[in-house]
C-alpha cells in the first residue's frame, strides 16, 4: 500500500525588512549597543516561524529546529576596533549554515539603535535582522533571518548566549510504512506563475517557455499554440479544462499569446476553468500543442492550489514551502490514518531519495531516523543540501528536482 502527498517548494529569495529590536532589561548605566555586540556568541535556540500558515491562521505554525540539527555547534565573534564594527568570524562547526560567510567585516545600519546587521565578505554581503541585543545585564542576543515572497514566508529566530566579551569594561551581567511524499525542490525552470502563491479562486497569469529542446520539441518556432489543461493530475478527480476543446481541434478559446521568442501566456481562474469547488482541486497541469494535436510538448506538472482552509492530512511537510537550504521536517499523524496498517504504525524512521526530471534516481538513498512527537505523530528532518548533490544541469533557481521520501 502506498500513499503519496504532492508538494511544492519553491527556491525563495530574501527580504529584509524590521521594526527596532527589543533591548534586554536595561538596569543601571546604560552601555554602547555596539560595544553589547563585541564578543564571541554560542547558539542556544533556533525557531522556525511558518509566516504562511500564521496568516492565514492555520495551526503548526512555529517549530524548534535547535536539537534537530547541530545547531548549538555554530559561533559567532564580532570584533571590534576602538568602539567602531571591525571583523567577524563564523565557526559553524556540525552546524547548518546560519550566516554563509565565514570572514569579514561587519557593520550596523544605525549605531544608536542598530536593526541590521550587514555581513561583508569580498564584494559579498549578507543582512541579518537584530532581533534584539544585549545591553546592561543581558548576555542574549538575538537574530532574526526572514525569507519571503509573494509564495513563501517564514522566519528563522536565531538566540545566542554570550562565551566571552573582549571589551574589559562589560559588566557581569520503519517509520517502516509504505508511505511516499513527492517533494518538488526546484521550480520549473520553463513555467513562470503570478501570483506565485494563489487559490483555486485567483486568476493566475502562466508564461511558458519552450525553446528547451526537451520541453519545446516540436513547438520551437512554431506560430500559434494551444492550451491543454487538466487538474488533479495522478491523484484522481481531475477534470479537462472547458476551453481544451477536442486533441484533434482545440477550441479557439485555448489558443494562447505569444510574447516572442518561444514565449507563450495564458490566464485563467481554476474554479471557472475545471467546473470544480476550491475543495476539489488541488493541483493542475497542463501542455502546449498545435491546434491540430501534431505538436505538442511535454506535460507541466504538478501546480498546487493553496487550501482556502487548514486541511489536516496524515503527511505533513513544515514548512509548507521552504527552501532547499533549510530544514524540512516530514511529519506522519496517526489520528488521520485512514486504513488499519496506518493506525497500528510507530515509525522508526524515513528513507530519501533524489530524482531528476526524467525519474532518473539520482546518488543514494538516505535514512534518517524519525523521533516521536507524541502519541500520534513522528516526524523526520532534513536539509536537502546538506545530504545530496544536485544533479549536473539542476543547481540553478530555473531547475527542477524530486525527492521521495519512503516512511
Amino acid at each position: 500500500m502506498k500513499n503519496f502527498l504532492i508538494l511544492s517548494i519553491a527556491l525563495i529569495t530574501v527580504l529584509v525588512f524590521s521594526c527596532r529590536p527589543d533591548t534586554s532589561g536595561i538596569v543601571g548605566e546604560e552601555r554602547s549597543i555596539l560595544s553589547s555586540l563585541s564578543g564571541t556568541w554560542k547558539l542556544t535556540k533556533v525557531t522556525q516561524t511558518d509566516e504562511d500558515a500564521k496568516r492565514k491562521g492555520f495551526p503548526y505554525q512555529t517549530m524548534d529546529l535547535t536539537t534537530l540539527f547541530p545547531y548549538s555547534d555554530f559561533q559567532l565573534t564580532l570584533n571590534a576596533a576602538n568602539g567602531a564594527p571591525a571583523d567577524f568570524i563564523t565557526t559553524p562547526g556540525s552546524s547548518p549554515k546560519i550566516i554563509n560567510l565565514t570572514t569579514g567585516s561587519w557593520k550596523v545600519d544605525d549605531p544608536a539603535f542598530p536593526k541590521d546587521i550587514t555581513f561583508t565578505s569580498g564584494s559579498t554581503d549578507e543582512i541579518v535582522i537584530l532581533g534584539g541585543y544585549p545591553v546592561a545585564g543581558s548576555e542574549k542576543l538575538v537574530l532574526r533571518k526572514e525569507k519571503k515572497t509573494d509564495q513563501v514566508r517564514y522566519r528563522f529566530l536565531i538566540t545566542m548566549n554570550l562565551l566571552n566579551n573582549k571589551i574589559t569594561e562589560r559588566m557581569k551581567k520503519v517509520f517502516t510504512l509504505l508511505a511516499g511524499i513527492f517533494i518538488s525542490v526546484f521550480s520549473f525552470g520553463q513555467v513562470t506563475i503570478s501570483p506565485s502563491s494563489f487559490t483555486a479562486e485567483d486568476e493566475i497569469t502562466v508564461t511558458v517557455d519552450v525553446s528547451n529542446p526537451d520541453i519545446g520539441k516540436t513547438l520551437i518556432g512554431a506560430t500559434e499554440a494551444y492550451l491543454w489543461i487538466f487538474s488533479n493530475p495522478d491523484i484522481g478527480g481531475g477534470k479537462d479544462g472547458i476551453t481544451n476543446g477536442a486533441w484533434s481541434s482545440s477550441s479557439d478559446g485555448a489558443k494562447v499569446t505569444s510574447l516572442g521568442n518561444n514565449k507563450w501566456q495564458f490566464k485563467f481562474i481554476a474554479t471557472a476553468m475545471f467546473g470544480q469547488s476550491p475543495g476539489e482541486l488541488k493541483t493542475f497541469g497542463f501542455l502546449l500543442k498545435s491546434k491540430d494535436g501534431s505538436k505538442q510538448t511535454g506535460d507541466f506538472k504538478p501546480f498546487t492550489f493553496d487550501p482556502l482552509v487548514f486541511v489536516p492530512t496524515m503527511l505533513r511537510i513544515f514548512p509548507a514551502k521552504a527552501d532547499v537550504d533549510d530544514v524540512i521536517t516530514l511529519n506522519f499523524d496517526r489520528t488521520y490514518a485512514v486504513t488499519v496498517d496506518e493506525q497500528r504504525m510507530t515509525p522508526v524512521s524515513a528513507t530519501v531519495t533524489i530524482f531528476d526530471d526524467a525519474g532518473n534516481q539520482v546518488g543514494q538513498p538516505l535514512t534518517i531516523n524519525a523521533k516521536k512527537v507524541n502519541e500520534t505523530t513522528w516526524s523526520a528532518a532534513m536539509i536537502p543540501t546538506r545530504s545530496f548533490t544536485a544533479p549536473a544541469g539542476k543547481s540553478s533557481p530555473n531547475s527542477n528536482i524530486n525527492l521521495m521520501v519512503l516512511f
